[in-house]
């Protein structure tokens, strides 16, 4: 017996990308949040934003918990 796929749907279609959106509207300042924290002081604030830091600085979260 074998099981038939369900169709693509316009509406199944619009779904996925409102949870893709909806993924990146929550996934998007994450990112942000730990790329800050890897960057050095200087940097944070630089223009235009990189999207990966150089140097990765690993003190920052040595320095929250001491």
């Amino acid at each position: 017996m074998r099981i038939q796929a369900e169709a693509m749907t316009p509406a199944k279609v619009l779904g996925y990308l409102a949870m893709l959106g909806a993924g990146l509207v929550f996934l998007v300042p994450l990112y942000f949040i730990v790329i800050t924290s890897l960057k050095q002081y200087a940097d944070i604030y630089s223009d235009p934003i990189s999207w990966f830091p150089s140097p990765v600085v690993w003190e920052n979260f040595a320095k929250v918990f001491s």
